[in-house]
């Protein structure tokens, strides 16, 4: 019983780890429009919640744009399906790399 405990808190934190903010995540500058002349695009995410909550999708789609080298992104749609949110983004590097 404790096994299957154990085991179930740990699925628990994995389905929740993906749409809590990252270090990298929380760095992640949401744009207001989708081109920036300042920026280059990197490439696209969709980020997802299964609960349907959009604002845990854009932190998935924030922590992936920080795990591909993204400072910035903007969502370019949100779509529900059920009780699955999507949130997809497109990913851009503003700051000079050092």
């Amino acid at each position: 019983m404790k096994l299957l405990m154990i085991g179930l808190l740990v699925l628990g934190s994995c389905a929740v780890s993906k749409t809590k903010l990252s270090r990298g995540g929380k760095k992640v500058k949401v744009l207001g429009q989708a081109k920036n002349s300042e920026c280059q695009v990197i490439d696209k995410v969709v980020g997802e919640n299964e609960k349907g909550i959009d604002a845990l999708a854009q932190n998935h789609a924030r922590n992936l744009a920080a795990d591909i080298g993204g400072d910035a992104l903007y969502f370019d749609e949100m779509v529900s399906n059920g009780h699955m949110v999507k949130a997809h983004a497109t990913v851009y590097q503003c700051s000079e790399e050092d």
